[in-house]
């Protein structure tokens, strides 16, 4: 695919702007650098690509003869190496790693957040979804704005309304306070993943030393979003300090604010960027904001649509109705906006032509829609199921996020060596799914062996299919493309845990309701919706026992759903292309969305 009005010729003027030196575009290539430059970016042509080269970006240049001139990269440094180079990947991996964190710190918390404030369970499924809401719609959003404004003030905004985020949510003293700052902690996880991955992108080396870069990247986030559930657990189990509550895992946060504000300051240093000569308002005018709005719009008519459908809700069928339907509405508008809108679309529609990175969107969309719900509800398995803490329901599921983590780190290093992401990723979902159905037959009276090794399969698929969809489609990319690609197959794994973090919330409590009315009166069933999630068994003479069964399985089918969505992902995966030729025809000449 070659045609030109490449949708990033934008991000790659930026990234030019930060990783390198300006070559020479009349002198000889070498032979590697003859066999990149008959690889087109994902529609560009080499005249165009060329083009581009002599509009003068200015960028790292060891002789100083970059677009912008010598001044501009003296007041940089030039490339970075040695203490340099190694703060600014520290300062990266400690943004990714915390905004990873504070997504699932509160995993072990759902059970105990609906006890802090009566007729919390209906909220329940906003305490993740608001937090992944922002992050998925504002993920491309601020990609376009690294792209108009720079990276720096970008980036350190990203960290600080972040922390505000946190600083929110540890004082909220209601629910819609709480997910107001999870919503504003999204915003800047959106801000600081998306600019992590852009600042590693664009330090100079070859594009294997950059992939490498990504992939310690993407293990961070993998590695924060698990121990951001085991913190979880820790820190309501009264071991690490008398007294704590959930609102320690969003004061955590806050300490890291004074180092990683010093390290932003003073260790990124970037070329100024003066590619684009427009005002500030002419830029901002760049940016899809019509398309974000009608994004935004559409996932919280579908949330709260969502979450008035329960049946510890008394929304009226009329509200219910008008939900679903301006979501309906929203969503083709949306639609029709970013076929309008072309390459300054946030979601470029050529970008879906190669079908690599169509269907790579798709398998990580259910891929993020399974873990995050795993990643909410195995340890909520055994607060509600088993009556057990929620540091004790962390340490029961430590065999799922150990083996998770592994084959995490395992699958990124081994398919980095041997270029076989994706049949490696069509058995990791596969793996997946029969993970996630053997989790659907957890029951309350198994011993500890039996529910620790079943957990083991669903962490093997879980660490396997996590970051591998990203991987697979930038293999088909030109490296110029990486971060782009690479963020918009992040949108599609954040836009799947967004959703369905409350479409199972919805199943668990439709499912959970309608086991366990038929053991109690009208009166109890009144009561049981003005109670938290872990103090249901005090709605019924019964005892524990029935709400353990109805909790259970409630759980179960749950895991059922997401056994199906695994497999649709193992399907989805044979439409991408599984050649390993596609990457060595790219570097020899052969367009990857071509093959």
């Amino acid at each position: 695919m070659t045609a030109s009005g490449s949708p990033t010729d934008s991000v790659r003027i930026a990234m030019t702007t930060l990783k390198g030196s300006q070559p020479d575009v009349t002198a000889p290539p070498t032979e590697g650098e003859a066999g990149r430059a008959k690889s087109p970016s994902l529609s560009e042509s080499v005249t165009a690509q060329k083009a581009l080269l002599r509009r003068g970006s200015n960028g790292y240049s060891p002789s100083g003869g970059g677009g912008g001139g010598g001044s501009e990269l003296e007041s940089t440094g030039g490339p970075p190496r040695g203490l340099r180079y190694v703060l600014i990947i520290l300062t990266c991996s400690l943004f990714v790693f915390l905004v990873a964190l504070n997504q699932a710190v509160l995993a072990a918390s759902v059970p105990a957040l609906t006890n802090t404030w009566a007729y919390s369970t209906s909220y329940a499924g906003w305490y993740g979804s608001a937090y992944m809401l922002t992050a998925t719609v504002f993920f491309p959003v601020f990609t376009r704005h690294y792209v108009s404004f720079g990276v720096k003030g970008v980036y350190l905004f990203s960290f600080l309304i972040f922390e505000a985020g946190a600083l929110i949510g540890s004082f909220a003293g209601h629910p819609a306070m709480l997910i107001a700052g999870r919503a504003m902690s999204g915003l800047g996880m959106a801000g600081g993943y998306s600019g992590s991955l852009l600042i590693v992108c664009s330090i100079p080396g070859p594009p294997e030393k950059r992939r490498l870069l990504a992939s310690i990247l993407n293990i961070v986030y993998v590695f924060g979003t698990l121990f951001g559930v085991v913190l979880s657990g820790a820190v309501l189990s009264g071991s690490m300090a008398q007294g704590a509550t959930w609102r320690w895992g969003l004061w955590i946060d806050l300490f890291f604010l004074p180092p990683l504000l010093f390290l932003i300051i003073f260790v990124i240093r970037l070329p100024p960027h003066n590619v684009h000569q427009a005002t500030w308002i002419q830029r901002a005018a760049q940016i899809d904001w019509l398309g974000a709005l009608f994004a935004l719009g559409s996932l919280i008519c579908l949330l709260a649509g969502l979450q008035k459908t329960q049946p510890n809700t008394s929304a009226s069928l009329g509200l219910k109705i008008g939900l679903l339907v301006g979501f309906l509405l929203l969503a083709v508008a949306f639609g029709i906006n970013q076929h309008l809108m072309g390459d300054r679309a946030l979601l470029p529609p050529i970008l879906f032509r190669n079908r690599s990175v169509a269907f790579g969107c798709i398998v990580s969309f259910l891929v993020g829609a399974v873990i995050m719900t795993l990643l909410y509800w195995i340890p909520a398995f055994f607060e509600l199921a088993r009556g057990t803490s929620p540091g004790q329901a962390v340490l029961n599921t430590l065999s799922y996020l150990l083996s998770a983590l592994i084959s995490a780190i395992a699958v990124s290093v081994g398919v980095a060596k041997f270029e076989v992401q994706i049949p490696v990723l069509a058995a990791g979902t596969l793996i997946l799914s029969i993970g996630c159905g053997i989790l659907s037959t957890f029951d309350a009276s198994m011993g500890m062996s039996s529910w620790t090794g079943l957990q083991v399969l669903a962490g093997i698929g879980s660490g396997i299919s996590w970051m591998l969809p990203s991987i697979a489609v930038t293999r088909v990319l030109a490296i110029d493309d990486f971060a782009l690609g690479n963020s918009i197959v992040l949108f599609f794994h954040f836009l799947g845990a967004t959703i369905f973090l409350s479409v199972f919330e919805n199943v668990f409590a439709s499912t959970f309701f309608r086991l366990l009315y038929n053991l109690v009166t009208q009166a109890e069933s009144d009561a049981i919706k003005r109670l938290g999630w872990t103090n249901l068994a005090q709605a019924t003479v019964l005892g524990t026992q029935s709400v353990v069964q109805a909790a259970g399985g409630a759980i179960g089918t749950m895991f059922f759903g997401t056994a199906i969505m695994a497999g649709a992902a193992c399907l989805a995966v044979f439409g991408m292309h599984f050649r390993p030729a596609l990457v060595r025809a790219r570097l020899t000449g052969s367009s990857a969305s071509s093959v």
